[in-house]
């Protein structure tokens, strides 16, 4: 049996900020930027259908098997796996791919973290582009310079180093307070802004009426990749969130309350940027560069732009920062742990390490690195935890730490997922090879 352990280890300080803390790591660029791009072009509501039907099937269980992980031995992916496991070579190694997918995801994260950045400065000034042809020459600009990128990258990093450096209450769960909080705010007062335009009609219809029969094979894989990539999954985020975790708190409620507020943001961008994308009758599948190329010169274009491109940008910005935050906070911590570095140590050695090899994708293109980090290596970790949860951790531990009975059925239900359903579902994904 696995028993639970009580350590020195740092804890959230309230139910509240490790809410908001795990909703900000999961509420990211994803629910934006590729969130839209993959709507907008696989389907809008057959895409959302799929989406949504994933993320009950498959991202609540297992983003509450990573919680019970961390929780379980409060301990960070790799030592967490290596307790569990009894020190077996096999499951230490698939550990280390979720360390392996944070190091590398942060790495191209941050690039594109330096692209918001730098749209936050010229929506602040004044400066965004006011025609599509030169947004396509601003954005080609900055995405192939490396020396204006740097400057932009150097910036967002620092940033999410201090903020980790400060720890688990006084940084993370802080910070995450604050910008989630505003965050949230914001994207609900530019939500009422968007239906009220002409496009919103437009935006709901494609979003939300249903057409059963544009839900393909490769809309399915899509879809249900994006959920890993919605909710940070798969790269040790919320098994470290988790190891944080204080005795009495329900897992499965909090981890269908963070999944609500991921997928809520997620529907709430799309009928934000699909409402102005409509209102002046583009197409939704703009790709990749609707937040970048597409919209700036529609908010030049719309009463009040101005301020609406700042308050967009700088959303954008909040919840690049979040997620960065705990992107490196897994790195942080495998060190912590591992090799009893001290947090700032840790957060620092890695954060250099992180920025150095980040460097590389201010002078190259990032959509193979995201293919393989964001897609292979994130689902491989999913899997991994997945197989630990059903074939490893005995089902009495699983009631003990989820407080239940072991004959429950949500029990029960949870264990034949993570056992058999979530495992095919995966192994699915990676030979589909539509990550």
């Amino acid at each position: 049996m696995v028993k639970s352990v009580t350590n020195n280890r740092e804890h959230w300080q309230s139910k509240c900020g490790f809410i908001l803390a795990s909703a900000g790591s999961a509420v990211g660029l994803g629910n934006f930027w590729r969130f839209s791009y993959l709507a907008g072009m696989n389907g809008g509501a057959a895409f959302v259908l799929v989406y949504l039907a994933s993320v009950l099937l498959i991202g609540i269980p297992l983003m509450i098997a990573e919680f019970l992980i961390g929780k379980l031995t409060g301990l960070s992916i790799v030592s967490a796996f290596r307790k569990i496991s009894g020190n077996r070579k096999l499951w230490v190694g698939l550990g280390l791919i979720g360390i392996v997918a944070s190091f590398v995801t942060l790495g191209y994260y941050a690039v594109i973290g330096g692209w918001v950045m730098n749209y936050l400065g010229q929506s602040l000034s004044g400066n965004l582009p006011t025609d599509s042809n030169t947004a396509v020459f601003d954005f080609k600009l900055l995405s192939t310079t490396p020396a204006l990128q740097i400057i932009w990258y150097t910036l967002f990093s620092l940033v999410v180093a201090g903020i980790v450096s400060r720890g688990v209450r006084a940084g993370i769960e802080k910070y995450n307070r604050i910008l989630m909080l505003m965050f949230l705010a914001l994207l609900a007062i530019m939500a009422v802004y968007a239906l009220t335009l002409s496009g919103a009609r437009d935006a709901l219809s494609f979003l939300f009426k249903f057409d059963l029969s544009k839900i393909t094979p490769m809309v399915t894989l899509l879809a249900v990749g994006h959920t890993f990539f919605s909710l940070s999954l798969g790269a040790g985020i919320m098994i470290t969130y988790g190891s944080y975790l204080p005795k009495k708190i329900t897992l499965p409620f909090a981890s269908v309350v963070i999944s609500v507020i991921d997928s809520l943001v997620a529907l709430l961008a799309g009928i934000v940027i699909f409402s102005i994308v409509f209102s002046f009758g583009l197409l939704p599948d703009s790709g990749a560069g609707i937040a970048f190329v597409t919209l700036p010169p529609l908010f030049a274009a719309m009463p009040g732009g101005a301020w609406l491109a700042a308050i967009f940008f700088f959303m954008l910005a909040a919840v690049a920062i979040t997620s960065a935050v705990s992107i490196l906070e897994v790195v942080a911590t495998y060190l912590m742990d591992e090799w009893g570095v001290n947090r700032k140590i840790s957060t620092w050695g890695s954060a250099i390490a992180i920025y150095c090899f980040g460097l590389i994708w201010t002078a190259n293109d990032i959509e193979l690195v995201d293919r393989i980090a964001g897609g292979y290596l994130v689902v491989l970790g999913a899997l991994a935890v997945s197989l630990l949860i059903g074939w490893t951790v005995p089902l009495n531990s699983l009631a003990k730490i989820l407080q239940t009975r072991i004959n429950h059925p949500m029990l029960r239900g949870f264990y034949l997922l993570n056992r058999y359903l979530i495992p095919v579902a995966l192994i699915a994904l990676l030979l589909g090879g539509t990550l």
